[in-house]
């Protein structure tokens, strides 16, 4: 079984909640687009905004992919604070954002309403084809995969 959790609006739809809500039913869950630019509190208690929200379901495998902007920092933050080094996998070809986007965002804040985690200038530094991606950051390499062959892999099995 497949589901996919989309929302038609930037944010503050509830999209979180119903992953972590979901999670149960699945044993791969994969995180596509978005950034640190919002979070998740799926319980009550436990915040993430890399990670997704699955992983509240202690057994699913977890997976970024390509479409997703990375700020390492806090990645690695949120896989130690919530002990998930066997389960959180990252797309070789994530976006990564750097301490210049950040500061690049700043002056964005008070213009336009950005909340300044570098996630747009880090996008269209990769749509410009000149940004950092996951395989270029040393502590990013034990999670790196290859998101797309691990679907194909776990989705064909069975046919």
């Amino acid at each position: 079984m497949i589901s996919i959790v989309t929302g038609a609006a930037y944010g503050d739809e509830g999209k979180g909640k119903v992953i972590a809500w979901l999670s149960s039913l699945y044993n791969i869950i994969i995180r596509a687009g978005g950034g640190p630019n919002a979070g998740h509190t799926v319980d009550g208690k436990r915040y993430v905004c890399q990670v997704t929200s699955g992983f509240v379901n202690d057994n699913a495998t977890l997976l970024i992919g390509r479409g997703t902007v990375i700020n390492p920092v806090i990645l690695l933050n949120e896989i130690n604070k919530y002990n998930l080094h066997k389960r959180v996998f990252v797309d070789y070809g994530c976006t990564i954002i750097e301490d210049e986007d950040i500061e690049i965002e700043k002056e964005l804040v008070k213009r336009i309403g950005s909340v300044g985690t570098g996630t747009g200038s880090a996008r269209s530094k990769r749509i410009m084809r000149n940004a950092k991606i996951a395989r270029d950051v040393p502590e990013l390499q034990p999670y790196l995969i290859n998101v797309q062959d691990v679907l194909y892999k776990n989705f064909t099995k069975n046919i």
